[in-house]
């Protein structure tokens, strides 16, 4: 089907309209009639609202707003915090600060989770399922080595670190770590 510069494509399971501008450029854009049941039936927001949620979204994060680009298709750049981005992908403090006395509280959600788990004996698999990871040697280096090196966890089979048996568990210390962590939950 053909009015002006549009081509509407009818299918058994879908339809598309592509929308041809005057300068050339095509673009894909859904009438009313189509965005509503569309809507209604949740397969997209409603017409007309994502760009500013996203802007909003980012105000109540404390981001800056995205940044839109129309090109051939279309894309979204959005900042992250810069500790949240950090934290996100394993990273790790290189030093604690001078005041504080003990271990660093710069533990990452997922070092924290695996803390929690690691009172009973876990294996690799099941610590990076609670992570999310799938890279064994990243999860390896990233999360668990700085707990092993601070003492917080330790291996059951310590001779044979990359044995298919091995588990870990929580230390007092970082038993320690949990119950102050725990502590400042509460008193927030």
């Amino acid at each position: 089907m053909r009015t002006g510069n549009e081509t509407e494509d009818i299918y058994q399971l879908r339809t598309k309209i592509i929308c041809s501008r005057a300068s050339g450029a095509k673009g894909i854009h859904f009438g009313r009639c189509f965005a509503e049941p569309l809507y209604l039936t949740k397969y997209i927001e409603r017409m007309g609202t994502g760009t500013g949620d996203m802007i909003a979204h980012c105000r109540r994060a404390g981001l800056p707003a995205p940044v839109f680009a129309l090109t051939d298709g279309f894309f979204v750049t959005i900042r992250r915090k810069p500790q949240l981005a950090f934290e996100t992908v394993g990273g790790q403090r290189e030093e604690p600060s001078r005041n504080q006395e003990g271990t660093r509280s710069g533990l990452s959600r997922d070092q924290v989770e695996i803390l929690h788990k690691c009172i009973e004996s876990q294996s690799i698999t099941d610590l990076m399922e609670i992570a999310g990871r799938t890279n064994r040697t990243k999860f390896r280096d990233q999360v668990l080595k700085p707990l092993l090196e601070e003492g917080l966890l330790i291996m059951t089979i310590p001779d044979k670190p990359t044995s298919s048996i091995q588990k870990y568990r929580l230390t007092e210390k970082g038993n320690a770590v949990l119950t102050n962590l725990q502590k400042k939950d509460v008193n927030k």
